[in-house]
């Protein structure tokens, strides 16, 4: 099967399903469907999820406001063309990382440190990130959303862009649009959020990568 979201032979939305808490499994699975309709990524749902309901069913109140999962299922759609350029009024953090990343504090901290470093005009946050709806995306828009930042998300266009050729594509694309920083998050063999970094530094945006083994040593 080839399958570019497929992750060691496991589908990253069955870790969805695995790792969110306080929401049936029914209602997770509807809110990977619209995930898929609207980033025309229909591969990525397993068979245990097609099993689960559609999202035609599915209704603002079933799914919890303040969780991530309400997040992408309200604010998505809206946002998956953005191009904003980077203006000075805003502070744009891009973020990449493994899409089975699971440590929050680290990108919590990575995330303050350069804040605190780099920001010091106290600018309004936009945070950018590849939308992915597992792993270092997902948790550093939950981060934004508590902290009520502004988001932009740029999922891959993988029918559009050729299958595996979408992930770099994307990658350049973001990185195109400029930011103040690149924080990135790799896993061992993440060869995606690679090439985010290699996007980013190929247009000068400075880059400081958190590995699980260092931690936020920069």
């Amino acid at each position: 099967m080839n399958d570019p979201y497929l992750l060691n032979g496991e589908h990253p939305a069955d870790r969805v399903l695995q790792q969110v808490q306080g929401v049936p499994a029914q209602h997770v699975a509807k809110v990977l469907h619209v995930l898929a309709d609207l980033t025309h990524q229909k591969h990525m749902l397993s068979p245990a999820i097609l099993t689960l309901g559609s999202p035609d069913a599915l209704s603002e109140a079933d799914v919890s406001r303040p969780h991530a999962l309400g997040r992408y299922f309200h604010g998505l759609g809206d946002e998956l063309d953005r191009h904003s350029p980077p203006t000075e009024r805003r502070f744009r953090i891009l973020i990449t990382g493994s899409r089975d990343w699971a440590d929050r504090e680290l990108i919590a901290a990575a995330i303050d440190q350069a804040c605190a470093r780099l920001n010091g005009r106290d600018l309004p946050v936009v945070l950018v990130h590849g939308g992915c709806p597992t792993g270092a995306d997902l948790i550093a828009d939950g981060i934004a959303y508590e902290r009520e930042w502004d988001v932009e998300r740029h999922a891959a266009r993988w029918k559009r862009d050729g299958g595996k050729r979408a992930g770099p594509v994307r990658n350049q694309r973001m990185a195109a649009l400029g930011a103040n920083v690149c924080l990135a998050f790799p896993r061992p063999g993440s060869r995606g959020t690679q090439s985010a970094i290699a996007a980013a530094q190929k247009h000068w945006i400075l880059t400081y990568v958190t590995t699980e083994a260092d931690g936020v040593n920069w």
